[in-house]
């Protein structure tokens, strides 16, 4: 018999510890010992026992959890978000080679006392924007910024992408990166192999904050969330495949009409839960020209 009595540890798995007789040892059981066995036994199937009792036990050798063990968190029982109480300053880049002109993308960008902005067509590798922080594979990370939607396509959308390859923008699940975007009015998540759309529809003529959170430790380990002046107007939730090595950060817009500029402004990027918080208002600042990661 293998250790554990040939019970799988590493997933969910059904435990029925009920007193067998002579099971206990040497000689006959008494049936008063084997009602008290039974009564402090433990039948676990679904919704029968302490929320996170049947993962017990699975480590990052079979979940691929570089962190240890599985953290116990389900919906009822989520960690309660932690608040940053200061943010180091963050210093943003842009691409050379994946700017106008350069064959690639189409995309315009600058920036002034509004905020980060982007004009025309994102298409190929058109996040010219990116920050200098670089995330550890196994760490979560939450990005929040606001976003002016000032016409009906604007089509604001950030992603995560290996800190080494070059991010393509799609409107669709691409092997590149992990992106939210927004398809016109609708928010969407495009995973590496998955995608999650949402029916709720943006207003022309508001400022929105996009909520990006990435988790490789949980499930579902993607999630979107619209807010307007703090209040939740929307959200949506990915499982999907998990990136495979260190991260970064990559911002830009598919805005088609080259008379409007589609802003960004006041990002936050907190890491493995504000572990390390990085914050920038996005105006007034340089952003500094950089080799392409």
């Amino acid at each position: 018999m293998n250790p554990g009595g040939n019970i799988t540890c590493n997933s969910s798995t059904y435990l029925y510890n009920k007193f067998k007789p002579g099971g206990g040892g040497v000689g006959a059981s008494s049936i008063s010992n084997r009602r008290a066995k039974n009564r402090l036994a433990t039948v676990c199937g679904t919704n029968k026992c302490f929320p996170c009792y049947n993962t017990l036990g699975q480590y990052s050798n079979y979940t691929h959890n570089p962190n240890g063990f599985v953290p116990c968190y389900t919906p009822e029982r989520q960690r309660p978000e932690c608040q940053c109480s200061s943010s180091i300053p963050l210093q943003l880049f842009y691409a050379l080679g994946r700017g106008p002109g350069d064959g690639i993308v189409d995309t315009n960008f600058g920036w002034d006392s509004s905020g980060v902005w982007f004009s025309g067509n994102s298409v190929s590798h058109a996040y010219p924007i990116f920050t200098n922080l670089v995330i550890p594979q196994n760490k979560s990370v939450t990005i929040t910024v606001d976003f002016v939607y000032n016409e009906s396509c604007a089509d604001f959308g950030m992603c995560i992408y290996p800190g080494n390859e070059l991010p393509d923008w799609d409107w669709g699940p691409n092997s590149s990166r992990i992106a939210v975007q927004y398809n016109c009015p609708n928010p969407f998540i495009y995973g590496l192999t998955n995608e999650q759309e949402s029916a709720y529809e943006l207003t022309v003529g508001n400022t929105y904050t996009c909520k990006f959170t990435y988790n490789p430790n949980s499930n579902p380990n993607i999630t979107m969330v619209t807010l307007l002046n703090g209040t939740v107007l929307d959200t949506i939730t990915l499982n999907d495949q998990v990136l495979s090595s260190n991260y970064r950060v990559g911002f830009t817009a598919d805005q088609d009409y080259t008379d409007y500029r589609t802003y960004i402004k006041n990002l936050t990027i907190n890491v493995n839960n504000c572990e390390q918080c990085y914050g920038s208002s996005l105006q007034n600042i340089t952003v500094l020209p950089a080799d392409p990661p």
